[in-house]
């Protein structure tokens, strides 16, 4: 499907960038279909998956006419169905249902059904169109926007995917409203990366909002997916600036994936990426100049961000083996993005485990001592 040289669209039709079309609170998923038609988009079909934490008269309202017109298939949210069983559920859906090359494939719900239903529209008849309509925070300003779909393998967070970008993305700020306090603090921690890695003015905007526990204003959540946008459009497919994005990502889908499989202690991924900032803001200051008592003005951020991750010094070697699986390492050295000030991130950096390892230590030790 290639690049979509369409306009991203605010209610006042202001540009943002080119990628992919993002329309912000539309009310209804109708304008957006149709807008794509006008730009010549033909669709035979029109089909949906749907989390099924998403439902009631507000979704109905949402897909309008398409809410009778159109197969619906309601899945688990989560990592449960982002694996080859939830790729083939939703496979299995578009061919019982007589979808072809021409069909559309809408997605409804947080960033796990959007990486697995876009991965799933990206290979079926070898890509078909997809609208990712993202429900949660971290879904509006991660993982619907950029055009990476993934599905989790092997104990390992997202090694097998595609680069694919949607015909659209569709941001209503509605379904927000319901968001629990763990999801709105997951979402938080990407638009605190967003901040870090390219804007100090950002970063200083979203943190009252973690203070408060509150969901950022439209505007706030523009500024982080045009932020997230602008490197994407400049890298699509993570050759270079694009694996800023990667920010507390290595150490966090360790923490994640390691986590997962502990009884009772598997989180969220913003809260494990927070965690996994944490860290690699350690190493930044140990190996990329990072003001120190910069650092630890926002240590608490993070800490915050991270209350719910429980790493102890016996889980090291687990989660590093994890680490040693990601995607971005090459050989045996160990990929990460780091930054050098607030707002200035450096990308294609290499560690080793025992660097790795005492910054697992320096943020078990941040936990300890955060009250």
């Amino acid at each position: 499907m290639g690049l979509h040289n369409l306009n991203y669209f605010h209610p006042v039709n202001s540009r943002i960038s080119s990628i992919h079309p993002v329309y912000i609170e539309l009310g209804s998923l109708a304008p957006a279909i149709e807008h794509l038609k006008a730009a010549g988009k033909v669709y035979t079909s029109v089909f949906f998956t749907v989390d099924e934490a998403v439902s009631g008269s507000f979704l109905n309202g949402y897909l309008g006419a398409y809410a009778e017109s159109s197969p619906r298939l309601v899945m688990p949210g989560g990592e449960s169905q982002k694996n080859t069983e939830g790729l083939e559920r939703i496979w299995a859906f578009l061919i019982e249902n007589h979808a072809d090359r021409s069909s559309l494939l809408v997605n409804i719900g947080g960033g796990a059904l959007c990486d697995v239903a876009g991965f799933a529209a990206s290979t079926y008849m070898r890509g078909i169109d997809f609208i990712q309509v993202p429900t949660t925070l971290l879904a509006m300003v991660d993982a619907s926007v950029g055009g990476k779909t993934a599905i989790n393998a092997g104990g390992i967070k997202n090694p097998v995917g595609t680069f694919c970008m949607p015909a659209a993305v569709c941001i209503e700020p509605a379904f927000l409203e319901t968001l629990p306090l763990p999801e709105r603090k997951s979402g938080l921690a990407e638009m605190i990366k967003h901040g870090l890695i390219a804007s100090s003015t950002h970063y200083e905007s979203v943190i009252p909002f973690i203070e408060n526990s509150q969901i950022p204003p439209t505007g706030l959540i523009r500024d982080s997916i045009a932020i997230k946008s602008a490197i994407v459009e400049r890298d699509p497919t993570e050759k270079g600036e694009r694996k800023l994005l990667n920010f507390g990502h290595t150490v966090g889908h360790g923490i994640e994936s390691y986590l997962s499989t502990q009884p009772g202690l598997a989180v969220l991924h913003g809260e494990a990426v927070a965690a996994g900032m944490l860290a690699e803001l350690y190493i930044s200051v140990c190996e990329e100049g990072f003001v120190n008592a910069e650092a630890e003005q926002i240590y608490p951020v993070l800490l915050e961000l991270a209350k719910n991750v429980r790493v102890s010094e016996e889980m090291i070697p687990g989660i590093i083996q994890c680490i040693k699986h990601d995607k971005k390492n090459l050989a045996q050295a160990i990929g990460i993005s780091l930054l050098k000030a607030t707002g200035k991130g450096v990308w294609s950096i290499y560690t080793d485990e025992i660097q790795l390892a005492g910054a697992l230590r320096f943020m078990i030790q941040k936990q300890k001592e955060y009250v």
